[in-house]
């Protein structure tokens, strides 16, 4: 767990950096700068990516094996969001059911009419859709 807020940490310090104000060239305006990012061995961000994304595919696994499915929309911005909590569609797949593919799946399977869904075991389980919080409903580890 230490390494992924270490990971994210480093993320979001080069992001932060690659995207800094500063005053335009002589016209007062602002404008947006994105100055070369130089990172050291010890800042490999492909590792750091590397790790999460096995970490990613060892909770998913384990939802799965715990009967968490997700369905979900293409067309929905909190499915979207859903998706790429969980590091994008490849990594989710396992566990998520694209409704614009799998219509008459999603009319028999949902007990709703409205994506995303999250069942545990064929129950509706509410506002659990971060990684963490159904890796703690379920008894996953993170």
């Amino acid at each position: 767990m230490k390494k992924n807020i270490m990971a994210v940490g480093v993320g979001a310090l080069i992001i932060a950096g690659a995207f800094y104000m500063t005053a335009g060239e002589g016209n007062g305006r602002a404008g947006i700068v994105f100055p070369e990012i130089k990172l050291s061995e010890e800042n490999n961000i492909t590792e750091s990516n590397d790790f999460m994304n096995e970490e990613m595919t060892e909770l998913v696994s384990c939802l799965e094996e715990k009967g968490v499915v997700i369905y979900g929309s293409a067309w929905c911005p909190a499915c979207s969001d859903v998706v790429e909590r969980f590091g994008g569609y490849d990594m989710i797949a396992p566990i998520y059911v694209e409704c614009t593919e799998e219509e008459e799946r999603c009319r028999e399977e949902m007990h709703g009419t409205a994506v995303p869904e999250v069942q545990i075991e064929g129950e509706i389980c509410r506002s659990n859709r971060y990684p963490q919080e159904l890796a703690e409903k379920v008894g996953c580890e993170m």
